[in-house]
């Protein structure tokens, strides 16, 4: 069963995120989180800001570039778009 998020609850997760990017700048669950939910409320600038230093961390992080290819669909920019989707099946290869 999915349940549908509030504002609410978006803004709690992203308060908690916040703290634990406080303890530890590098958490990468905090960096896909934030920057998941500001995508998901339009804010994709700043949405960005925490995947590319996300995708800094690790490139191959779970969903990191289907996440930042959709943010570009939504920006406009077809070619990084791509880029993105490229780089997310190399990552989904078995090794």
């Amino acid at each position: 069963m999915v349940t549908q998020l509030t504002d609410t609850d978006l803004y709690r997760i992203l308060q908690a995120c916040a703290a634990r990017l406080r303890e530890n700048p590098n958490d990468v669950e905090a960096l896909f989180f934030i920057g998941a939910i500001y995508a998901r409320i339009g804010r994709l600038r700043a949405s960005m800001m925490y995947l590319d230093r996300l995708s800094s961390l690790d490139e191959d992080y779970p969903g990191i570039w289907r996440l930042k290819a959709g943010i570009f669909k939504r920006l406009g920019d077809e070619d990084l778009m791509s880029a993105c989707l490229r780089k997310d099946d190399q990552s989904n290869l078995p090794m």
